[in-house]
């Protein structure tokens, strides 16, 4: 279900992430070492490639957003501050990808960690898009 969702939504394939481009594998390692452990992990939120301003009514830019979170942390932690931060009107829904699987709210942060990190710099790369659901 997941796999057939995310090539519906047009969602597939967009692995190629910023935040490693910009920054080093050292820089991305010390980031790692510095917040993960056995309690704590961080994660790094960027926007899909099909990700559209007009339909989220963020701003102009998209950040690539830099968390720490417990592991024990549902993912619905994510999906209520990223709401937040792109100020996502009501009638837009937001998608979290990671590994081109759509997450699961109730999944906890440290399941995904476990199963999707990077085996490079340890840190665990999250995919944001939206879709507007209920028309205006």
């Amino acid at each position: 279900m997941q796999t057939s969702l995310t090539y519906t939504l047009g969602l597939k394939n967009d692995t190629n992430y910023q935040f490693i481009t910009k920054h080093t594998l050292a820089k991305r390692r010390q980031l790692s070492d510095k917040y993960n452990d056995n309690s704590q992990v961080a994660v790094i939120c960027e926007p899909h490639r099909l990700y559209k301003q007009s339909s989220s009514g963020a701003g102009s830019e998209f950040p690539i957003v830099v968390f720490v979170f417990s592991k024990k942390d549902p993912v619905a932690s994510i999906f209520q501050i990223l709401k937040g931060k792109l100020k996502i009107n009501p009638q837009t829904t937001l998608y979290l990808l990671c590994n081109n699987y759509i997450l699961q709210q109730e999944q906890s942060i440290g399941q995904i960690y476990e199963k999707y990190k990077n085996q490079d710099d340890g840190l665990l790369y999250i995919k944001y898009s939206s879709q507007e659901t209920f028309g205006n």
